[in-house]
């Protein structure tokens, strides 16, 4: 009896990782790919949530433009943007009236995210499409 016991939880187990492996392969950013667009709209935030980014995107070859907002604690700030795309990596500078320019420097990790650094403040931030 033991023994069909066992053999049904190992069954059961063996179904169980077989389901979470092919649940984690069907996301929608599981890989970058090689030419990437940065077109749409993007969220993301850093410092624990504290500081809330989004940004519209606009594309033409590797020239990136667009309009975004950042929020925090102590206040918003709009800004545009121009930057280039080139493959998987992302130059941006954000320019806002009230704190001048910025740089955020990414790389595409999945065909929807960009995990990179803010220039000023110095920031980890990734942001993902919000389409």
């Amino acid at each position: 009896m033991s023994r069909v016991v066992s053999g049904r939880f190992w069954s059961r187990a063996a179904c169980l990782i077989i389901v979470a492996t092919l649940a984690g392969c069907g996301s929608r950013d599981a890989t970058a790919p090689s030419s990437p667009s940065i077109v749409g709209r993007w969220e993301g935030s850093a410092k624990f949530g504290t500081v809330h980014f989004e940004a519209a995107f606009t594309q033409t070859g590797e020239s990136v433009g667009g309009t975004g907002q950042v929020r925090s604690l102590l206040g918003s700030t709009s800004f545009t943007v121009s930057g280039t795309v080139r493959g998987q990596e992302v130059e941006l500078t954000l320019l806002s009236a009230e704190y001048g320019a910025t740089t955020f420097a990414g790389r595409f990790t999945g065909a929807n995210t960009i995990s990179g650094r803010l220039g000023n403040p110095d920031e980890e931030l990734t942001i993902e499409r919000d389409d």
